[in-house]
């Protein structure tokens, strides 16, 4: 079963591609950059799950 078929059609969300993956991995490299933290992989998934967008809404739930 791939990720693709977790996510119904109906969600409104559009599947995740490489692009955005690697869009993702350079701007969170840029911002170790940018805060003299050496890139290390923990530094690195740190700083992509703090740029990852949220698929949640922003409205509280009912």
């Amino acid at each position: 079963m791939s990720l693709l078929t977790l996510i119904p059609v109906s969600s409104g969300l559009r599947p995740i591609t490489w692009g955005d993956v690697k869009s993702l991995v350079s701007a969170a490299q840029q911002q170790l950059l940018r805060n003299h933290q050496e890139p290390t992989p923990d530094n690195l998934l740190l700083a992509v799950f703090a740029h990852s967008p949220s698929n949640g809404s922003s409205s509280p739930p009912p």
